[in-house]
């Protein structure tokens, strides 16, 4: 349940900024961010070339991520909280199905992170939307 309550959070958050939202001279309105913090893991061997929920086929080299709420195609910018490392993915597979996670990402995504020998990270999680 926490994993919908964090998913949720974000979208609200986003729905909420949209709503409040205020234009710029030109007329065009900046994005809306939202963050949160959470714990992320990553998966591979035997998912690569499996179809993701999305649809499209898992490989370990891309720069995605799977959520349990999120829609498909969300783009997200994680920020390692213990090294400040920071990398952007898209959310293209439902996930992770172990307590206490918010977000399963690719090898890649994690390698860049600099968590592939620990395992898992806490990271802040912020996610932006055109309006």
């Amino acid at each position: 349940m926490r994993y919908v309550s964090s998913g949720l959070k974000i979208l609200s958050l986003l729905g909420i900024c949209l709503l409040l939202g205020s234009t710029t001279e030109a007329g065009n309105k900046p994005p809306v961010c939202a963050s949160t913090t959470g714990t992320a893991s990553y998966y591979a061997g035997q998912f690569i070339g499996r179809k993701t929920a999305s649809g499209e086929v898992f490989t370990a080299k891309g720069m995605t991520a799977a959520h349990k709420t999120l829609p498909f195609g969300t783009r997200l910018k994680l920020t390692n909280l213990k090294n400040g490392r920071s990398v952007q993915v898209v959310v293209n597979d439902r996930g992770p199905y172990v307590k206490g996670r918010m977000l399963d990402l690719s090898a890649a995504a994690a390698h860049r992170l600099g968590f592939i020998d620990d395992g898992l990270a806490q990271v802040k999680i912020e996610s932006c939307a055109q309006r």
